[in-house]
């Protein structure tokens, strides 16, 4: 029996497993009879531009399931979701929605759509909310990298490891044209405790790759990255012996995906990708990635395009993948979200876009999404005039990331910047120095930082 020692870092091969997005949420709510949730998600991804959404939420103002009754939103959604699709259903169902108005109330529904058209209409997404792709998309991939992270300190007693030998964390990050890597959070984690993750994160920023440049030889900065903290020498061998429940489940999930469950689908992608012991064919987790995706499963469309960005096993396509990653933020997945509005932000694959980058990274900060705390903290410091209300934001979110991102040089620089934005100049140098400090001990450049 073989016997499980130290981490192993493995990288650019992982996607994320989220929290369930909206939709999910909404039809298990459905399937519950919980008609108020099913009602709030349905609402959130209608108002995203999701036909399927939009007719969800008529029906459910129809019969003022969850929802306090109102026949004129139940047309006005109808009305938007037939406007995509031309469905004879959805005609059917608008028309008998309309007939039994009354005559005043058909006039109010004609011009209340008429403003949610104005505001919910697929133009009027385009132009308010949704991403344009480039006309030359690109996604850079690193160099080769030249330095390991450190990870002296991420330590595993045997008590934990035979307490838990499935840890496993996945983290995405950028690379900064120095080759050092910046800005790294936890994008899934699978029994990992606290104390393991903050060690392997402040492990990864001593990790360095080698710069990358473009024809022209100006370097360029690698964004969202991937790698894994996995532990070596799990195999599948200890899996079957030591380990039958994560068997079982392994199993069960695999007869599941036989019968077309597309969350089994994703779970199954998920954990092949995350454990290398199972031994799976990689061709298989990618495959069920796209299984589900083109069953509308959210998290998995997000996943899917991610690997359709960068080249994972499968040709790169950022067309396809950001309608896949459009097809899961709409959905309500805080994951997809969260990635579109790094997209807006960085400008590699879809224009670069401000205004809408803030709006998404808002949705996945609803939806409680950690990393998109930071990013929309450091977005309205780049780009705002805060006023009380942004600054109070501002301040919020930076303290509530507080306990994994004080391993980052760049959360002390944006609270350095902050505390300078209103006024607090002492404690803006103090926090500045820090994060200078932590910035030499990782081995960043940081001579472009100015307070």
């Amino acid at each position: 029996m073989p016997k499980l020692k130290s981490l192993v870092f493995i990288a650019g091969l992982c996607t994320a497993v989220g929290a369930q997005a909206s939709m999910l949420d909404a039809h298990l709510a459905v399937a519950d009879k919980d008609y108020t949730t099913a009602a709030k998600h349905f609402q959130i991804s209608a108002d995203l531009g999701l036909s399927e959404a939009q007719s969800s939420i008529s029906q459910l103002y129809l019969h003022g399931a969850g929802i306090n009754k109102d026949p004129i939103k139940s047309f006005v959604y109808m009305a938007l979701a037939y406007d995509q699709t031309k469905s004879d259903d959805l005609q059917g169902k608008m028309a008998a929605i309309y007939q039994s108005l009354t005559e005043y109330d058909q006039v109010v529904a004609l011009d209340t759509y008429e403003q949610h058209h104005a505001l919910y209409g697929r133009k009027a997404l385009e132009k308010r909310i949704y991403p344009q792709l480039k006309n030359r998309p690109i996604v850079w991939t690193p160099g080769m990298r030249v330095k390991r992270p450190d990870s002296t300190g991420v330590v595993i007693s045997n008590m934990s490891v035979n307490r838990m030998p499935l840890m496993t964390t996945m983290y995405q990050y950028d690379i900064a044209i120095d080759g050092s890597v910046r800005d790294i959070s936890v994008v899934h984690d699978f029994f990992a405790n606290t104390s393991m993750k903050k060690d392997a994160t402040r492990a990864m920023y001593f990790a360095k790759f080698q710069a990358r440049k473009r024809k022209d030889g100006q370097p360029v900065q690698v964004e969202n990255y991937r790698s894994r903290w996995v532990q070596k020498e799990l195999t599948r061998e200890y899996v079957k012996s030591e380990l039958p429940d994560f068997e079982r489940l392994i199993y069960q999930l695999e007869q599941l995906v036989k019968d077309g469950n597309s969350n089994a689908m994703y779970q199954l992608a998920m954990y092949y990708k995350a454990y290398p012991a199972l031994e799976a064919n990689k061709d298989d987790a990618v495959n069920y990635l796209q299984q589900a995706a083109k069953l509308h499963h959210p998290e998995a469309a997000a996943e899917y395009a991610f690997h359709l960005f960068r080249g994972y096993g499968r040709s790169k396509n950022p067309r396809i993948g950001l309608e896949y990653l459009m097809q899961a933020a709409i959905a309500g997945s805080a994951n997809a979200q969260y990635q579109l509005g790094r997209e807006l932000l960085s400008g590699n694959i879809v224009e670069q876009d401000i205004e809408k980058a803030i709006f998404w990274l808002e949705q996945a900060v609803n939806a409680e999404h950690y990393a998109a705390k930071y990013w929309l903290a450091r977005t309205l410091i780049d780009h705002k005039t805060l006023d009380q209300q942004s600054n109070q934001l501002v301040s919020k979110l930076l303290d509530e990331v507080a306990d994994t991102e004080n391993v980052n040089p760049n959360w002390y620089y944006y609270r350095a910047k902050y505390q300078s934005l209103i006024g607090e100049k002492a404690q803006a140098q103090s926090l500045f120095n820090e994060a200078k400090d932590l910035a030499k001990e990782y081995g960043w450049n940081v001579d472009d930082w100015l307070l």
